[in-house]
């Protein structure tokens, strides 16, 4: 949506999530591009509840996190070890480091790009808003 809002001439608004890729397609880089990709994957099987029994877990901990960049792996699941994946050296993902010892820097590392991601990304639809007396929500400056 912000491409295509940038390509007509229209402003891109604060709630709207992603960034152009206009400068892309042009052959730039953008500014403040980021370095790595975060997603959320939600396992939950609301019929049989295959995973939640596999796995020991509750319907809500059917839930993982994943931080993922040129160089490493991480993924965070509820009250399921973590999974550390150094992906120049093991492409494929079959080594788990996260428990190596002279893995846990990094591990701390990614934790904390992904605690940041979604503190920062959490609820900012209407962050810069807010509702005036009469009820009209309006841009905050």
């Amino acid at each position: 949506m912000p491409t295509i809002l940038q390509v007509m001439g229209q402003d891109i608004p604060l709630q709207c999530d992603g960034a152009s890729l206009l400068p892309w397609l042009k052959g730039d880089t953008p500014s403040k591009w980021r370095d790595a990709v975060y997603w959320l994957f939600d396992f939950r099987d609301i019929e049989l509840a295959i995973p939640e029994k596999a796995l020991g877990l509750a319907h809500d901990e059917c839930s993982l996190l994943v931080c993922r960049d040129d160089s490493f792996k991480y993924v965070h699941c509820v009250n399921l070890p973590p999974l550390l994946f150094d992906l120049r050296n093991d492409p494929e993902e079959l080594h788990n480091l996260a428990e190596e010892p002279d893995y846990q820097a990094v591990l701390l590392d990614y934790a904390q790009k992904m605690l940041s991601w979604r503190m920062k990304n959490e609820f900012g639809a209407l962050d810069h808003y807010k509702v005036t007396s009469n009820g009209k929500m309006v841009l905050a400056r």
